[in-house]
């Protein structure tokens, strides 16, 4: 019997995959969190939703520093997902793999929570009784037998040579602005998308990249350069500016929220938040709206 005729007759024993779909992941991310979500956060919850059923996605989605966007991509995200596909798999790098075990062990810990097992009681859902934070996989994915995990935390110093990814998550590619600054560091998380992941997906693999701008050059700046039109630029500036244009391209991306020139992301923050962090001009140009160089074009 091989891997496809093993997970069809899991899959008749225990009932279809989608047994979580009837859970949004926004309801998801309210029933998991102790804080209201932000509107913004909301509209993330339902875009990245789309991904239980989109192929072939490329997403730059950026938010300013601090604001609870690795909360919703890499510590819930991923365990919605694999509610939705047991055996799917998913691959969340960082700046190093240490960072990245982080948000697994959010991740491993949630979908071993009764409150998970309640919400989804699917049985291809359920994992080991002792799972590595950096690697895991649900009784569907063991069901293949391909030495393939549900769940792999990398380094981007590392990769993943010898598996693939359905869906590749990387958040905080640097650890630090100077990272991003500096000529060697960059070169090599360029490297690592264009020569350790993208041999590794397929034309089916979704890959979000969540940050915050630090420099034209970034991560960000290099794949919409590199690849003008394949990326899908999602950028929740800390205050409205109206659109963004790809120099390149020339391709505009609006307000992903539809706001007006001058309106807040959060009110969770308050005005003397807002004007402290604009004192810092290229830092709040940058890491908070999104634009490392100004609207005008003039470099900071």
């Amino acid at each position: 019997m091989d891997g496809q005729e093993r997970l069809r007759a899991f899959r008749e024993k225990f009932g279809p995959e989608g047994i979580g779909k009837q859970v949004s992941f926004e309801d998801f991310a309210r029933r998991t969190l102790t804080h209201q979500l932000d509107p913004w956060q909301a509209d993330l919850c339902r875009r990245l939703e789309k991904l239980a059923t989109l192929k072939g996605q490329r997403w730059l989605i950026h938010a300013p520093p601090q604001t609870g966007k690795s909360i919703l991509l890499s510590q819930r995200f991923p365990a919605w997902l694999l509610s939705r596909k047991p055996d799917h798999r998913i691959k969340l790098a960082c700046y190093n793999v240490t960072h990245a075990k982080k948000f697994g062990r959010v991740v491993r810990d949630l979908m071993k929570s009764a409150e998970y097992t309640q919400l989804f009681p699917h049985p291809g859902l359920r994992l080991p009784k002792f799972s590595s934070v950096e690697e895991w996989s649900t009784a569907a994915r063991t069901m293949k037998r391909d030495g393939q995990p549900s769940f792999k935390a990398l380094g981007l110093q590392t990769g993943f040579v010898g598996q693939g990814a359905d869906t590749l998550l990387i958040d905080d590619p640097y650890s630090d602005p100077q990272d991003a600054y500096s000529a060697i560091i960059n070169g090599k998380v360029h490297s690592f998308w264009t020569d350790t992941t993208k041999p590794r997906l397929n034309d089916d693999s979704n890959v979000i990249v969540m940050f915050h701008r630090y420099t034209e050059n970034d991560l960000a700046g290099f794949l919409m350069d590199s690849e003008p039109g394949k990326w899908e630029l999602i950028r929740y500036a800390a205050i409205a500016d109206g659109d963004f244009e790809h120099k390149q391209s020339g391709i505009l991306y609006p307000d992903p929220l539809g706001r007006q020139e001058g309106e807040k992301l959060s009110n969770r923050f308050s005005d003397q938040w807002y004007e402290e962090k604009q004192e810092y001009g290229f830092t709040w140009l940058s890491q908070f709206q999104g634009r490392p160089t100004a609207k005008e074009g003039s470099f900071f």
